[in-house]
């Protein structure tokens, strides 16, 4: 049985996201919809239908043959997503109980199985394109899964059966065709876009999740304030049905999407019984399509609801997937720099022994021992220090790698390249390099990584030097919003274009060892310092006219 065009019957008798009725008798057969057979599973369709139509047919079918409201099709086909491979068996027992529940409201029996088809193609329709589009398993928890539900599982099929019963009723009664294709599709449209969602979701989750989300205090509170908006709105304004959505709206934002989909139900069931018992008292209507267009209006007032509570339920679980990752790379971080430091404990106690045994043999027996033999000392003594030297590096940058935002002081600059110069007064000694520092602000931020950071920028500028040149560093500053740019400029090899995107990777060596020493750590540290402090480290150079290390760091906290 299928809605019919009657004029009294209100548009606001539909509803958009599960009546009441539909819920109660759908969560007894939610815990065994995985254990029940094709024949359980039709039995279950069949009185769930026959409820829900028997329903439909004493609120809205009072004038003719076809109720203006109609909440039955929908729990099954969602019953159906869930128990895919009984379709065969509980079509045919929807059909038969939807002929029964219209033999017992008057329907001539060739009338009452024409229902019953109708009805069970329209089932069976929005089963196939629902399964057609993807919608199998649905949370509706994103946005677009609402829309698809509304086009494939309501608009689609009703749209269609509502032309299938409008002709039959033509062809079998003499009905006026119009009158009744837009009846039965107001009718059938609001009980889909009513019971489909929620009906889908008391699927998907079963007990566990419609006893969590229903046992919410604030969703008694907010079931007594739609039913109250509700009747109120009905009763005292010309043009109710966008002021139903407000309590919805504000719902979407408090409770989860099933407890949402409940309430969306209460508001179409008060709406109903208001209407059918003469609460509700609809403006007279001079023809069918402006009840149609009366009742499109109000599912379009509560479309906006379901979309923003998928919306905020979709926001909610990209916060928590973001907080689980960021969750697990603490966990990873935290791993890496134990096993870092646990490394670096571990290897240097052995090197230090290699370096010890090795100093101690070059003393003791150097001058017994054959040039090449020396040469030989001499190099482990090397691969020892840059052995060190690494592990040294590796380490700071694991701690830098986490470093956390806060804790940060004011750092004087200009005092920092102080320490710096006697800090690297061996290597300023060995190369007679030559250091200008211009005056330099005040910084927020970690001064022992600071000096770090500047450490490695002057050592290489110091160190990649043509053969023969003196070293030249100029250090200046200048502010640009609200950050100061610190340049590092030099007098250097300079480097070529293709080779400074690969500069600051961990590890990358632009030249042999035996040319320049290093780790290939120094650059990727420095910039990993400067972004920490929320600012960051870019380049300016080209092949043999040195370089400008440009430094951005904020100025305030």
């Amino acid at each position: 049985m299928k809605p019919k065009p009657v004029a009294t019957a209100p548009p606001a008798a539909a509803s958009a996201e599960g009546a009441p009725p539909a819920a109660l008798a759908l969560l007894p057969i939610a815990p065994t919809i995985e254990r029940g057979s094709p024949y359980a599973t039709a039995l279950q369709a069949a009185v769930l239908h026959a409820l829900l139509a028997a329903l439909c047919v004493s609120l809205t079918r009072r004038y003719g043959d076809v109720a203006t409201v109609w909440l039955a099709n929908a729990p099954v086909v969602a019953l159906l997503l869930y128990r895919r491979g009984h379709w065969p068996v509980v079509l045919p027992a929807v059909g038969a109980a939807n002929a029964v529940v219209n033999l017992m409201a008057g329907s001539a029996p060739l009338i009452a199985v024409a229902f019953a088809c109708v009805n069970a193609f329209s089932i069976g329709l929005a089963f196939a394109l629902l399964l057609r589009a993807g919608m199998a398993d649905m949370t509706l928890r994103r946005t677009a899964q609402v829309w698809r539900l509304m086009v494939f599982g309501a608009l689609l099929p009703d749209f269609v059966s509502a032309g299938v019963g409008a002709a039959m009723l033509a062809a079998l009664q003499g009905s006026d065709f119009a009158r009744a294709w837009a009846a039965w599709l107001q009718g059938g449209l609001l009980g889909s876009v009513v019971v489909l969602p929620l009906a889908c979701l008391v699927c998907h989750g079963g007990w566990a999740t419609v006893r969590a989300e229903l046992a919410d205090a604030r969703v008694l509170a907010f079931a007594c304030l739609c039913a109250g908006a509700t009747l109120l709105c009905l009763a005292h304004l010309p043009h109710p049905f966008v002021m139903l959505a407000i309590p919805l709206l504000w719902a979407a934002a408090s409770v989860g999407p099933l407890a949402h989909a409940a309430l969306v139900a209460v508001v179409a069931l008060t709406a109903i019984v208001a209407a059918a018992t003469g609460v509700y008292l609809a403006p007279p209507m001079r023809s069918h399509w402006e009840q149609m267009y009366s009742t499109l209006a109000l599912i379009a007032a509560f479309l906006p609801a379901q979309v923003l509570a998928a919306a905020i339920a979709e926001q909610r679980d990209q916060r928590a997937e973001l907080a689980a990752r960021a969750e697990a790379l603490r966990r990873s971080n935290d791993g890496l720099e134990q096993f870092v430091r646990i490394a670096s404990h571990d290897l240097r106690e052995p090197l230090n022994t290699i370096v010890q045994f090795n100093q101690l043999v070059r003393e003791d027996a150097a001058p017994m021992l054959p040039a090449a033999s020396r040469k030989h000392l001499e190099l482990v003594a090397q691969a020892a220090h840059r052995m060190r030297a690494l592990l040294d590096d590796v380490l700071q940058y694991a701690r830098v790698q986490r470093l956390e935002p806060g804790s940060r002081q004011a750092v004087a600059l200009d005092a920092l390249f102080s320490e710096l110069r006697q800090t690297l007064a061996g290597a300023l000694h060995t190369s007679r390099a030559e250091i200008e520092v211009a005056a330099l602000p005040v910084v927020p931020g970690h001064a022992s990584l600071l000096s770090l950071l500047f450490q490695n920028l002057v050592a290489n500028a110091i160190k990649f030097v043509p053969t023969g040149v003196t070293p030249r560093v100029h250090i200046s500053a200048q502010f640009e919003g609200g950050d100061v740019l610190v340049t590092v400029a030099d007098n250097g090899i300079g480097i070529a274009a293709a080779d400074q995107a690969r500069l600051f990777k961990p590890f990358s060596r632009l030249h042999l060892r035996r040319q320049y020493e290093g780790t290939g750590l120094g650059l990727a540290l420095a910039r990993q310092i400067a972004r920490s402090h929320g600012g960051d480290l870019s380049l300016e150079s080209r092949l043999g006219q040195g370089s400008r290390f440009v430094v951005r760091l904020p100025t305030a906290r």
